[in-house]
C-alpha cells in the first residue's frame, strides 16, 4: 500500500511539473540550469549570464553567479528544487546518477549532457552552448580566441625549443593519498605541453589514473604540480621517502596552492591556465625579453 501511495505521489508531481514545462515551452523563454561549473563559466563568457536560472554549489565564477539560484551540488542536483526553477534546457558534463537525466526529460525539459574531457570538446560545448543561448556568433568568437590563443603559445614553444629551450618533464599531482595524475586524454596533459612542458605520463592512453610513488621517482620529474595542495603542505612532498633525488625537488621546483580552477576547469579561462603553468616550467624565461 506504501509503495502505491508513493508512486501516485511520484505521478502527481510529474503531471504537475508537465504541465509548468509545457506553459513555459509555449512562451518560448530560453532557461538554463547548469550543472557544472565549467558550462557555468562558458555561459557566461557567450553573454547568456541573464538566460541562466539555476546553477550548483561549485558553480563560483565569475562572482555575478553568486546571485543565481542554487540546485544543489556538482552533478548532485535538488530534482524538486532544479523543476521548480522551470528550466527549458539543463546542460551538464558529469551527473552522480543517471537516473536524474531521465526524470528532468520525462516532464519534458531537454537535457543536455556536454563532454569536457578534451580541447575539442571545449569548442564542441561552446558551439553547442552558442545554439542553445540564441548566441551563435559569441561562441564562433570565443572558439576563434582560444584557438589563436593556443597557436600563439605553441608558435613559442617552437621559437623557444630552437634556440636551445628543453620541456621539462612534469608530474602534475591530481591527488596524493593515492597518487593520482593524468594521462594523454586529458585536456590537462595538452595544457602541459602549451606550457612548454613534457608530461610524464604522456604516454598513458587514459585521462586520470593512479599511479605509485616508485612509478614518479623512475620518472625523475623536473618539475611537480600540485595545484590543490595548500602552502603549509609543501614540507609534505619534499620530505617523501625518496623524492629528495629527483631534479624537481632537488632544484626547488616543487609548485603547491595555485588556483586550481585554472588548471581543472575546462572554460573560458584555458588560457590563463597555460599561462600560469608556463610560469612554472620556465619556457618564457627561454624567450628572454621577446
Amino acid at each position: 500500500m506504501m509503495g502505491n501511495r508513493l508512486n501516485a505521489v511520484a505521478g502527481f508531481v510529474c503531471v504537475a511539473l508537465l504541465a509548468f514545462s509545457t506553459a513555459l515551452h509555449a512562451e518560448g523563454e530560453i532557461r538554463v540550469v547548469s550543472l557544472s561549473p565549467c558550462l557555468t563559466e562558458t555561459i557566461f563568457k557567450l553573454g547568456g549570464g541573464d538566460r541562466l536560472v539555476g546553477r550548483t554549489s561549485a558553480c563560483d565564477y565569475p562572482r555575478k553567479v553568486s546571485e543565481i539560484e542554487c540546485v544543489g551540488g556538482f552533478g548532485k542536483p535538488s530534482l524538486e528544487k532544479l523543476l521548480s526553477l522551470k528550466p527549458t534546457v539543463v546542460v551538464a558534463s558529469a551527473l552522480a546518477d543517471p537516473a536524474v537525466r531521465t526524470t528532468i526529460e520525462r516532464v519534458g525539459v531537454k537535457f543536455v549532457m556536454l563532454s569536457t574531457k578534451s580541447i575539442d570538446d571545449y569548442y564542441a560545448t561552446v558551439k553547442t552552448l552558442g545554439d542553445i543561448l540564441g548566441r551563435p556568433e559569441a561562441a564562433a568568437k570565443e572558439i576563434e580566441r582560444v584557438r589563436k590563443g593556443l597557436a600563439k603559445y605553441a608558435a613559442a614553444n617552437r621559437k623557444a625549443i630552437e634556440k636551445g629551450w628543453n620541456p621539462p618533464r612534469v608530474y602534475l599531482e591530481i591527488w596524493d593519498k593515492p597518487f593520482m595524475t593524468v594521462g594523454r586524454r586529458s585536456f590537462i596533459n595538452d595544457l602541459i605541453t602549451y606550457a612548454g612542458g613534457r608530461n610524464i605520463a604522456a604516454d598513458r592512453d587514459e585521462d586520470y589514473f593512479n599511479c605509485s610513488q616508485e612509478w614518479i621517482i623512475r620518472a625523475n620529474p623536473e618539475v611537480v604540480i600540485c595545484p590543490a595542495m595548500k602552502t603549509g603542505r609543501i614540507a609534505d612532498v619534499l620530505g617523501r621517502r625518496g623524492w629528495g633525488g629527483t631534479a624537481a625537488v632537488g632544484n626547488k621546483r616543487v609548485y603547491v596552492d595555485l588556483n586550481d580552477d585554472l588548471i581543472y576547469r575546462l572554460g573560458p579561462r584555458i588560457l590563463e591556465g597555460v599561462a600560469l603553468l608556463r610560469k612554472l616550467t620556465g619556457v618564457d624565461d627561454a624567450l628572454g625579453a621577446e
